[in-house]
């Protein structure tokens, strides 16, 4: 961890395990999330590093990583949703009328 390193911190095999497991039960719900610097934050805070002005370094420079992250990931989503819309939109739309017809004549 380099910001261990830093300020002078041992970061030895039972950090690194408690890093490892919060950064995956953390990263679960962070991706679509922009400015998820602050998963950093507990991952660290897990581990018993203590949060100083390092961890505003760390933001600084993740920011604009972030941005550029987040642009790919809704970009990314928006052409999933457009070749779903290609393929499927029409059946969807015809699905959706058919099961309002069903409802119709139930009533």
């Amino acid at each position: 961890c380099w910001l261990c390193t830093v300020q002078g911190i041992e970061f030895g095999a039972t950090k690194i395990m408690l890093s490892a497991i919060g950064a995956m039960v953390c990263s679960v719900g962070a991706s679509p999330i922009p400015s998820t610097g602050g998963v950093a934050l507990v991952v660290l805070a897990i581990a018993g590093v203590p949060i100083n002005s390092t961890f505003g370094l760390i933001m600084a420079v993740e920011f604009m990583g972030d941005r550029s992250q987040t642009m790919v990931n809704v970009f990314g989503d928006s052409v999933i949703v457009a070749v779903i819309d290609k393929w499927f939109g029409q059946s969807i739309i015809d699905m959706e009328t058919a099961e309002k017809e069903v409802k119709s004549d139930e009533d």
